[in-house]
C-alpha cells in the first residue's frame, strides 16, 4: 500500500522540523511546478503518481532544516527523515533530486516521479527562474562547482526534452500555463 502524507501534512512536518522562512516560497513553488507537469503528464497517457511527486517536491529540501545532521548532502538528510518516518515512496525522488546527481547511474532520476522532482527543482531558484537561469545561479552562488555544474546542464537539457516530448507546450510556456 502507498503511504504518502498529503499536502497539509508535508507542510506540517515542514514547519515542525523548523524549515526556513526563506525556503517555503522554493519547496511550495518546486512543488506546484512538478504537480502541474505530473497532470500534465497523466493526461498524455503516462502513469505517473502526482500524490508522490507533490510530497517528495514539498519534502525534497527538508534536511535544510536546522538541528538536522549535517553529516551528508541535504538530498540524504532529507531522505533518512522521510524514511525514518514511513514514507519510502519518497525517498529515491528525494534523494536523487541534488544538481550533480545526474552525473553518476547510480544516482541520476530514473522514474517519471524522479525527474519531475529533479527537474523542478531546477527551475526555481527561490522563485520560478527557469532552468538556464537556475544553472547561472547555482554557479554564482557556489563558483567551486561550476565545472561540475557545466556537466550536469545537457543532462538537465536531455531531461526537460524528454519530460516535454509528450506535451502539447514547450518549457517556455510554463510560466504562463502556472500564472507565474
Amino acid at each position: 500500500m502507498l503511504i504518502v502524507p498529503t499536502e497539509a501534512e508535508c507542510l506540517r512536518l515542514l514547519a515542525e522540523y523548523r524549515f526556513p522562512e526563506g525556503a517555503w516560497t522554493h519547496v511550495t513553488t518546486v512543488a506546484a511546478v512538478a504537480v502541474f507537469l505530473s497532470e500534465e503528464l497523466k493526461r498524455a497517457g503516462l502513469p505517473v503518481q502526482t500524490e508522490v511527486v507533490r510530497a517528495a517536491a514539498l519534502l525534497h529540501d527538508l534536511g535544510k532544516a536546522p538541528g538536522l545532521p549535517r553529516d551528508v548532502d541535504h538530498a540524504t538528510s532529507s531522505a533518512r527523515v522521510v524514511a525514518g518516518l514511513g514514507y519510502t515512496e519518497l525517498v529515491e525522488p528525494i534523494r536523487r533530486h541534488i544538481v550533480h546527481s545526474v552525473l553518476d547511474p547510480e544516482t541520476a532520476p530514473r522514474t517519471l516521479e524522479e525527474k519531475l522532482v529533479y527537474y523542478a527543482d531546477k527551475l526555481v531558484a527561490r522563485d520560478y527562474v527557469g532552468l538556464a537561469a537556475r544553472f547561472s545561479d547555482l554557479k554564482r552562488r557556489y563558483p567551486q562547482d561550476a565545472t561540475t555544474f557545466d556537466r550536469c546542464w545537457p543532462l538537465a537539457e536531455s531531461m526537460e526534452e524528454s519530460l516535454f516530448a509528450p506535451l502539447g507546450f514547450g518549457p517556455v510556456d510554463l510560466p504562463r500555463l502556472l500564472g507565474i
